[in-house]
C-alpha cells in the first residue's frame, strides 16, 4: 500500500512535519508525493509543490511549511491570506492565490497550508523579475534564463501600472483617512524592523544625531531615524492626513506573478503574510519602484544614481535621457497611474506628501536589508533623508532648520569610491554585525554557535555557509535579515585616518572610522581596537 506521503517530500520536511502531514493525509483518505522544491530567499516557509491523490480528484498544490508565532496565530500568514480574501473576494478571485483546505499543526511551533496553484500551471505564468531581466538595458541578475524572454520597455510599464492600478481601484477599497503623527506613519511602514535585535534597529543606533551631512548633498538633511525616534523633533508639526486601506505590504517583483502570455491585467499576487485592511496605501507602490529599482542597480553609474534622486523625489531630472530608457517612463507611468486614481477624491497634495513618507521609509528598509548591496546603501541613506526633508519642505514648516553649529553625523566614507573595499567577505559582515548576532543569540539559546563561528574566523577557516545557516536560525522571522545583516558603517573620522581589521593571517578588508564619541573601533571577532592607519 501506498504511503500518505512519498520518501522524497517526507525527507524534504523533516520528521515532525513529515509526521503531522502523514497522520492528516490519513485521516482525510488523501496521499501526497513530492513534485518540486521551491527555493526562494525572500520566504521564511519551505515551500514545494506537491501532488494530492486519493478520495478526490487527483490534483496539484503548492504546500508551505512554516512557524507561526502561537500568541499571535490571528497574525499568520493563513489568517491573513483569509482575511485578505474575505475582504474583497472579487478582487482575491482575479488576483490573489487561492488557499486550500485547513492548516495542519505539526507541534513545533510550525504549520503546514496549501495553496492552489496559480493558474493550474507553473509554465503560463512567471514572476515579474523575469519580465523586467527581458526588457533592454535592463540587466537583472539571478533570473532563470528559461524563464526570460524579450519584452519591450512600455509593456513593462503596461504591466506594471495594471497592478498598481488593480491595488488602489479594484482593491484598496474607498480611501479612508487617519490622522497620526509623522514618526507614526515611519513606523507603520517599518514595523518589528525596529525592534532590538533587528537590522535597521542596530542600524538607527548608527545615525544618532538629529542631521545628517552627506556627500554629495549641498545642506544638511533631517535624520530620518531622528524623525521616528525624537519626539521632540516632530512635536510642532501637524499631524498627517494618512490615506489608508487594503494592501499587500510586502509587493516586489518575486510576490507578483504575470502572464507569460502577455497581458497586463492578468496577474497573481502572492504571499500574503504582510497583508493589512487599513495600511499606507502609497507604501505598495512606492516599495515596488524601489525593488525594481535595486534589481538594476549595479548597472547605474554614479551620475544615474544622482539623476534616479531627483526622478523619485521631485518626478524630474533634468538630464533623464543619460538614464536607460524604460526606466524614467516605468517611474512616471507608476507615478501617474495612482494621481489619476486618488485625482477625484481632491487628496493629490495629501498623496504626494505621503508618497515622499513612504519613500523615506522604504528607503530605510533597502538600508537595513543584507540583500541591498554595500556599495548601495549610502545611497538608499541619501534618499530617506532627501524624501523626509522634502517632506518638512513640502507641509512648510520651518521651525526643523537646523541652527547654525548644530550636531551632525558626517559620512565621508564613500562605498562607490575608486578602490573602495566592498564588505562582502562573510568574516567581514561577521565582524560587522557581530554585536546584533550576540543580541539575538541570547534571546535563543545559541550563544555557543556564535562563539564557535568566531573561533574558525580567527582560525581563518571557511565561515560562508556557517555563516548563512546560523543567520537564518537567528532571523528567521524577518525576510530582511535572512542572509545576513547590514555592513554599512559611518562616522565622524579624524581627518586621514582609517581603523582596518587586525586579524593577521586573513584580514577581512573591513574599514571603520572613528565614532562621533571619540573612541577608537572595536574589532567583535578579535575582541581588541583595529589597527590605525592614514590616507
Amino acid at each position: 500500500m501506498e504511503p500518505p506521503i512519498d520518501r522524497n517530500l517526507a525527507g524534504k520536511l523533516g520528521a515532525s512535519a513529515a509526521t503531522a502531514l502523514a497522520e492528516s493525509a490519513t485521516l482525510r483518505g488523501v496521499r501526497y508525493r513530492y513534485a518540486g522544491w521551491f527555493v526562494n530567499g525572500r520566504s521564511t516557509a519551505n515551500v514545494a509543490a506537491v501532488y494530492e491523490v486519493g478520495l478526490r480528484p487527483a490534483r496539484k498544490l503548492i504546500l508551505k511549511h512554516d512557524v507561526a508565532d502561537s500568541a499571535q496565530l490571528h497574525l499568520a500568514e493563513f489568517a491573513r491570506h483569509h482575511a485578505a480574501w474575505a475582504d474583497a473576494p472579487d478582487f482575491a478571485e482575479r488576483h490573489l492565490t487561492a488557499p486550500d483546505g485547513e492548516p495542519i499543526r505539526v507541534g513545533d511551533g510550525s504549520w503546514i497550508t496549501f495553496q492552489e496553484v496559480v493558474g493550474g500551471s507553473f509554465v503560463d505564468y512567471r514572476v515579474l523579475s523575469a519580465l523586467l531581466a527581458g526588457v533592454p538595458q535592463a540587466k537583472v541578475a539571478g533570473v532563470d534564463p528559461r524563464l526570460v524572454s524579450a519584452c519591450d520597455r512600455g509593456s513593462f510599464a503596461d504591466v506594471c501600472t495594471a497592478v498598481v492600478r488593480g491595488l488602489l481601484a479594484d482593491w484598496a477599497g474607498k480611501p479612508t483617512l487617519h490622522e497620526v503623527p509623522v514618526a507614526e506613519v515611519l513606523r507603520r511602514h517599518l514595523l518589528h524592523r525596529l525592534t532590538p535585535g533587528q537590522a535597521l534597529h542596530a542600524e538607527a543606533a548608527r545615525w544618532p544625531e538629529r542631521w545628517l551631512t552627506l556627500p554629495d548633498e549641498p545642506r544638511p538633511l533631517p535624520n530620518p531615524f531622528a524623525l521616528i525616534h525624537d519626539p521632540a523633533l516632530t512635536a510642532r508639526l501637524a499631524p498627517v492626513q494618512l490615506v489608508v486601506g487594503r494592501a499587500h505590504g510586502d509587493l516586489h517583483p518575486e510576490n507578483i506573478l504575470v502572464r507569460t502570455k502577455f497581458d497586463p491585467g492578468d496577474y497573481h499576487l502572492i504571499d500574503l503574510s504582510r497583508y493589512e485592511p487599513d495600511a499606507p496605501l502609497t507604501r505598495d507602490p512606492v516599495q515596488l519602484v524601489l525593488t525594481i529599482l535595486d534589481r538594476t542597480m549595479d548597472e547605474r553609474s554614479d551620475q544615474q544614481r544622482e539623476l534616479l534622486l531627483d526622478l523619485l523625489i521631485g518626478g524630474t531630472a533634468d538630464a533623464r535621457d543619460m538614464l536607460p530608457k524604460w526606466l524614467p517612463e516605468f517611474v512616471d507611468r507608476v507615478r501617474d497611474v495612482q494621481l489619476d486614481w486618488i485625482r477625484p477624491y481632491g487628496l493629490i497634495d495629501e498623496w504626494r506628501q505621503q508618497t515622499l513618507l513612504s519613500l523615506s521609509a522604504c528607503a530605510l528598509m533597502f538600508l537595513g536589508r543584507p540583500t541591498t548591496a554595500p556599495a548601495h546603501r549610502e545611497w538608499y541613506l541619501r534618499l530617506a533623508a532627501r524624501a523626509a526633508a522634502a517632506y518638512l519642505d513640502s507641509v512648510g514648516d520651518t521651525s526643523l532648520a537646523p541652527e547654525p553649529g548644530t550636531a551632525a553625523t558626517t559620512v565621508t566614507h564613500r562605498a562607490t569610491d575608486a578602490g573602495a573595499h566592498v564588505d562582502t567577505d562573510p568574516v567581514s559582515l561577521l565582524c560587522a554585525n557581530l554585536p546584533a548576532i550576540r543580541e539575538a543569540a541570547s534571546r535563543r539559546g545559541l550563544h555557543g554557535d556564535v562563539d564557535a563561528l568566531v573561533m574558525r574566523a580567527r582560525l581563518d577557516g571557511d565561515i560562508a555557509a556557517d555563516y548563512t545557516t546560523l543567520i537564518r536560525r537567528l532571523f528567521a522571522d524577518d525576510e530582511d535579515v535572512r542572509h545576513g545583516l547590514t555592513g554599512f558603517g559611518g562616522g565622524t573620522p579624524v581627518v586621514g585616518e582609517v581603523f582596518i581589521c587586525p586579524l593577521e593571517r586573513r584580514p577581512c578588508g573591513r574599514e571603520a572610522r572613528r565614532p562621533p564619541s571619540g573612541g577608537a573601533p572595536r574589532c567583535p571577532v578579535e575582541g581588541k581596537t583595529m589597527t590605525q592607519t592614514l590616507r
